[in-house]
């Protein structure tokens, strides 16, 4: 993306006359023009970057840096909070049945309901077409025989 800081002229402080000859710190106002301009779009990138290196630590996968931007490395992001909420814990037992797919999912880690939403947010600022990434989700929920999620 492009780094330069687009030029936005500072606006005018109006002071009354009672304030301008008083001493002490520089007013809140005074500091906050002189700080330098937000590049938002290198702001974007980097929550994007974070928000793929969260995804890879999450599910432990293994990517090269590259791979990141990719829209493969989406897919296996789905493909592995797939495979996550199918585990539990009681369906390594065979005398105890699997919980019903349709529990309630965690609201953190990787078995958190929201990391499909975050993966069509990322999909969209990586210019992945967000079908592909729903039509996979689906694919991978019924091959794992959980089709009341993948109906949903």
């Amino acid at each position: 993306s492009d780094s330069a800081v687009e030029e936005v002229s500072p606006p005018e402080l109006c002071v009354e006359e009672v304030w301008c000859g008083a001493e002490g710190p520089a007013s809140i106002a005074e500091l906050a023009l002189e700080q330098r301009g937000v590049h938002f779009p290198l702001v974007q990138h980097h929550c994007l970057l974070a928000s793929l290196l969260h995804a890879a630590m999450t599910f432990g996968l293994r990517v090269k840096p590259l791979s990141l931007f990719d829209s493969k490395y989406l897919l296996r992001v789905l493909t592995a909070w797939v495979q996550a909420i199918d585990e539990s814990p009681a369906s390594s037992e065979p005398s105890c049945p699997a919980p019903p797919p349709a529990l309630p999912l965690p609201a953190s880690g990787p078995r958190a309901d929201w990391w499909p939403s975050v993966c069509l947010d990322l999909g969209v600022l990586l210019q992945v077409n967000p079908d592909i990434l729903r039509r996979h989700l689906v694919c991978e929920l019924y091959s794992q025989g959980l089709d009341p999620r993948a109906e949903e």
